[in-house]
């Protein structure tokens, strides 16, 4: 019986030991443009709405899912191609049109994020 015992205590130390730690985590999509990180965000307020105004560009690199986004135009969710518009109700907020989504998607201003924190 008391081999039974150390043996399963010995496999669960043995399975706890290979474990690394590493589980894949969530990350945020970001863009960047012009030097600012844009996040993908939710309007506070569901009622509000926030409509294309002019085309900034469409991104043109995108880099890995965990990496921060370091030039223009680029995400690391994103796909290339995507269009970016800036927002008529607020210059902090921009949309993306992804070429394979048919809705469009809300960004803010990284600063956004943490002063609401």
């Amino acid at each position: 019986m008391k081999v039974l015992v150390y043996t399963v205590l010995l496999s669960i130390m043995v399975l706890v030991g290979c474990n690394d730690g590493t589980t894949p985590g969530s990350y945020q999509s970001i863009i960047m443009v012009n030097g600012t990180e844009y996040v993908l965000t939710q309007p506070e307020n569901e009622n509000v709405q926030y409509d294309r105004d002019k085309g900034i560009g469409k991104i043109e690199r995108k880099v890995p899912i965990e990496q921060i986004p370091d030039t223009h135009l680029s995400s690391n969710e994103l796909p290339k191609g995507t269009k970016i518009y800036s927002t008529i109700q607020d210059s902090e907020y921009i949309i993306a049109k992804r070429p394979d989504m048919d809705k469009e998607l809300l960004y803010t201003l990284q600063k956004n994020l943490k002063s609401a924190e």
